[in-house]
């Protein structure tokens, strides 16, 4: 067999891609890790404590990648059913009309989970066009129903010795265009 040499023209030599592949990048990443327990029984939207980070896009055409994991239980073997609902500023951000088991609460643009005692991490990704080069603080909020204290970030409650919720994460990632 015979061996055909190619013209060695290495990668190096190449500064651009055509016009037309586009090219995003990830330009910069802020993440806030949370440990600190939090507790809530409130009806009422609140800040989850810790689940916020804040960014400045560098061009009004960048877009924000939101990663979230949010560990949580409750304190019942009833359904329970905490609310969660992501926040640009002070503006809520629609999550579409479903999230896995949780169904978007039409009213409130939140994802509402039930589950019955036990564990449950709450993963998010969302991609934001925030068309601004202001400073951004993204955070998370929720509310409980049925009167039951949801958890987070701690050993369960619940009676079961070897379950525990792990950390919370929210990452932001700008995406240049």
């Amino acid at each position: 067999m015979a061996l055909t040499k190619i013209n060695n023209n290495t990668l190096s030599a190449v500064t651009t891609l055509p016009s037309a592949i586009a090219t995003g990048k990830v330009l910069q990443v802020v993440q806030a890790v949370v440990t600190a327990a939090f507790s809530t029984t409130s009806a009422s939207l609140t800040d989850i404590t810790g689940m916020t980070a804040a960014i400045t896009p560098s061009s009004t055409s960048s877009k924000i990648l939101i990663t979230s994991i949010i560990p949580s239980h409750n304190n019942g073997s009833a359904v329970g059913y905490p609310r969660f609902v992501l926040l640009r500023n002070s503006t809520q951000i629609s999550l579409g009309a479903s999230v896995g088991s949780a169904t978007q609460d039409s009213a409130a643009n939140n994802v509402e989970s039930s589950f019955s005692g036990g564990l449950m991490n709450t993963v998010s990704n969302y991609l934001d066009s925030p068309n601004t080069t202001d400073a951004i603080t993204y955070k998370w909020q929720t509310s409980v129903t049925s009167s039951r204290t949801q958890y987070f970030f701690v050993p369960s409650q619940t009676g079961d010795s070897n379950a525990h919720t792990a950390p919370g994460t929210i990452i932001l990632m700008e995406i240049g265009a």
